[in-house]
């Protein structure tokens, strides 16, 4: 599952992962796909009422009037799922196809309703007669997820190139947060003989009234 979620999302993800299982017995609750589908959703949902991450195995108490869920009740359930226990604490890492459609979504956003984002590109530059090496590649997305806010997106593009989107910063902000990320990388990598280099693009609509 792990695996799934990396090749999904980017190795550096940053969202809490958990299980949750409901199960439903055969034969003794039947042989149709579609009914003990929608048993162990029923299952499923207990746990999800009860704390998550565990599992339920479907019986007559877990649905004594074999009714369905009602429209509010599969609001709050698919709520708990989509809010899983944890919280983010920086920035979401996505792999580069999430990454372009989450782009593409908060333009479109920004298109409808105004606002502004920046995207903002940063390139490790190795020293001469140096090739990069993946520490540094990995004591830069540790900055960024020091530097950066929830909110903001960043795609690892190549060993040395890292694209961020940050939704809400006009261009003087995200050249601040890039002089900032720019001036910690040199105290971490600079010695080594390392330099950064990173452009800007901003993106601004007019907010809509």
């Amino acid at each position: 599952m792990m695996q799934a979620c990396i090749e999904l999302l980017g190795e550096n993800h940053g969202l809490p992962i958990g299980v949750s299982i409901g199960a439903v017995a055969v034969p003794e609750q039947g042989r149709d796909y579609q009914p003990l589908f929608s048993l162990a959703d029923k299952a499923l949902y207990q746990v999800k009422q009860t704390g998550k991450h565990g599992y339920a195995i479907y019986s007559d108490t877990v649905d004594a009037g074999g009714e369905g869920l009602s429209v509010g009740q599969e609001l709050a359930r698919l709520t708990m799922i989509a809010e899983e226990r944890g919280e983010a604490t920086h920035a979401l890492w996505l792999g580069q196809d999430a990454f372009t459609g989450a782009y593409r979504f908060l333009m479109h956003g920004l298109k409808q309703n105004g606002g502004c984002a920046t995207k903002d590109l940063f390139s490790i530059l190795p020293g001469e007669g140096r090739e990069m090496e993946g520490s540094v590649s990995e004591e830069f997305e540790d900055l960024l997820n020091r530097q950066l806010e929830l909110g903001d997106a960043v795609s690892q593009i190549r060993q040395d190139l890292f694209f961020v989107l940050l939704p809400g910063k006009d261009a003087a902000a995200a050249e601040r947060k890039a002089e900032q990320v720019k001036a910690q990388f040199a105290q971490v990598s600079g010695k080594a003989g390392y330099a950064l280099e990173y452009a800007l693009d901003t993106t601004q609509y007019p907010v809509m009234k």
